[in-house]
């Protein structure tokens, strides 16, 4: 199962508990996510913009995938997956590129609370529920010194949920976060490529659609990218109907 998946898994869990809580006790539930997450460092990450925007510039070849059109640096494709929902390439220099339609979060939290007479507004705040990339943007932002008894009930309850989900997706992380805009995507890369093997990069269009890429060596090898040649993919990634005439 993708990040992405597991992610939306957790927010519909962690939004239907909240709600329960919410009519309990706020302080319940931050006191519950506090020791839950007692051991989890990586929740004090938060993302800083990304300093290295180096583009590799190696004779490379473009592609399109799921809707997307980019340029890696690598050409020589040797394996090629495709689905509907998620594609692979295969380089023969033993980098790789998955590329996978993420999910829309926030529709996915108003279908699992519908039937309880609330939305994502009412529990996470208006701010946080502006857009998908508005919610993963707090959600990366926050850290357990946001988890406070001083805020109004709704604030603590938003902030115990958003942490929770911010502890599946810091597992993931080493070396960082780091944010990026480009002329047609915003988003974040997790990770850095001098302290892992892989980068996973959320990155969201025009009309708040996500795309999420996994870029890195291949498994099992000693294959390492390097920040521009990430940078190559990530900053010509673009929806193909808005390259038209690029």
């Amino acid at each position: 199962m993708n990040t992405w998946r597991k992610l939306t898994a957790t927010i519909i869990v962690a939004v239907i508990c909240a709600f329960a809580f919410f009519y309990g006790s706020p302080i319940a539930l931050v006191l519950f996510t506090k020791w839950e997450n007692r051991n989890s460092p990586e929740l004090w990450i938060v993302p800083k913009p990304l300093a290295d925007v180096s583009i590799d510039r190696s004779p490379g070849q473009e592609f399109s995938c799921l809707g997307y059109q980019f340029d890696s640096p690598w050409a020589g494709v040797k394996t090629e997956r495709k689905g509907h929902f998620t594609e692979v390439l295969g380089f023969n220099s033993g980098a790789v590129i998955l590329l996978s339609k993420g999910s829309d979060k926030l529709q996915a939290m108003r279908e699992a609370m519908a039937g309880r007479g609330a939305s994502p507004e009412s529990v996470l705040g208006r701010e946080a529920t502006s857009s998908n990339y508005a919610l993963f943007s707090t959600i990366l932002s926050l850290t357990p010194a946001d988890l406070r008894f001083s805020f109004s009930r709704r604030q603590m309850v938003a902030h115990s949920v958003l942490i929770m989900f911010k502890g599946t997706e810091a597992q993931q992380i080493k070396g960082g976060v780091y944010s990026f805009q480009s002329e047609w995507l915003r988003g974040f890369q997790e990770g850095s490529p001098a302290d892992a093997s892989a980068v996973s990069v959320h990155a969201f269009d025009e009309e708040d659609r996500e795309i999420w890429l996994l870029i890195g060596g291949e498994e099992h090898t000693a294959t390492k990218v390097s920040q521009g040649e990430i940078n190559r993919v990530i900053y010509s990634l673009r929806p193909i109907s808005n390259s038209a005439g690029q």
